[in-house]
């Protein structure tokens, strides 16, 4: 493949479990490569570790996967651009190919798939795309037969559909869930519950449903807003959650296992 220059970025938020793992296997796939790691305010030593593995890395100290996203592509100048996420859910031994459809046929963008490969091998976190997913029953039961015998699964996704929002069209959301309906989905997919619903951040409740009522029209929130709510309000919000988790928060969330 004649290349000129590709660039792989990948956006990172606390990813030192992962993100050695993540750069060593796309430099072993793409050699030719320049891997460019942009930490966004990582407090586990996520810098230093990629940094470690052969990364080039940057920093955005605006917290958001969308300022990083803006960063990297602004700043870094290529003629084949890959971006992955640093939690070693995508699969590098695509990444070739991918480039290749760039690079000698033409194609301006290629999309990955990472749910029908080793996500549920790999990604030990909290899924929070099942909100956009049109048929999320379907989806849940594509979810079981991927999960191995005794794995558990934590679900977060956004609650109570009265709380939807033009934030939430912006971003693709076809849905807001309650514990009852949580429960019901899960369940009805074939999944064990290991720990029943919970909502979560109920302050942001009431955040919520204001933004609703005299919020932008457009969806858009201003990230100031957004980061004084993280560092003042999110924590008074948890402490408020051990009273009202089985009423009202913003999100809900469940642990269940095949």
């Amino acid at each position: 493949m004649d290349i000129k220059k590709i660039a792989i970025l990948i956006p990172c938020y606390n990813e030192s479990k992962t993100i050695r793992k993540v750069v060593e296997s796309y430099r072993q796939v793409l050699p030719e490569a320049d891997i460019y790691v942009y930490d966004n305010n990582s407090i586990d030593g996520t810098d230093e570790i990629a940094r470690q593995a052969g990364a080039n890395v940057r920093y955005e100290y605006r917290q958001g996967k969308g300022n990083v996203i803006r960063s990297m592509f602004r700043d870094i100048d290529a003629d084949c651009y890959l971006m992955t996420d640093g939690d070693n859910t995508y699969p590098a031994g695509d990444s070739m190919e991918m480039c290749r459809l760039v690079l000698e046929k033409g194609v301006d963008m290629v999309i990955g798939d990472r749910l029908s490969s080793n996500y549920f091998e790999e990604n030990k976190r909290p899924f929070h795309v099942l909100e956009h997913i049109e048929n999320d029953t379907k989806e849940l039961a594509v979810w079981t037969t991927k999960l191995k015998e005794n794995s558990k699964l934590l679900i977060y996704v956004p609650a109570f559909q009265t709380l939807f929002s033009s934030m939430d069209k912006k971003v693709g959301h076809f849905r807001r869930y309650t514990q009852k309906e949580l429960k019901r989905k899960t369940t009805e997919a074939g999944l064990q519950i290991v720990k029943q619903a919970q909502y979560a951040d109920s302050l942001g409740f009431f955040v919520s449903l204001l933004y609703k009522w005299i919020g932008s029209d457009k969806g858009n929130i201003n990230p100031n807003t957004l980061i004084f709510y993280d560092r003042f309000l999110f924590p008074i919000s948890r402490v408020c959650d051990v009273f009202f988790r089985n009423i009202f928060g913003k999100n809900v969330f469940i642990v269940v296992e095949k």
